[in-house]
């Protein structure tokens, strides 16, 4: 496994925050929103993460068209952060 795609979804605001990360599912990775960290260190009890894919073949640029395959299937409105479009 070289990364996965996961998403959260917090219980308080109702919103979703999908991301992905190049490592292993158990070794802690939470997210690299400023926003969503801050509240998750807050209420750690009101977010509930699923692993959406494991990526098992490619680089990282893998990874991240695997997140924004997710992250096309969800509306902006009901996203934790406005940005629902890879850079570049």
């Amino acid at each position: 496994m070289i990364g996965f795609v996961y998403i959260w979804y917090d219980l308080n605001r109702k919103m979703f925050y999908v991301g992905s990360h190049v490592g292993n599912v158990n070794d802690g990775y939470v997210c690299s929103n400023k926003r969503m960290l801050q509240a998750y260190k807050k209420r750690p009890h009101t977010f509930k993460r699923r692993v959406l894919v494991l990526i098992t073949d490619g680089n990282k640029k893998d990874v991240q068209l695997a997140e924004q395959q997710w992250l096309d299937m969800i509306d902006d409105s009901e996203l934790s952060t406005s940005q629902n479009k890879m850079a570049g």
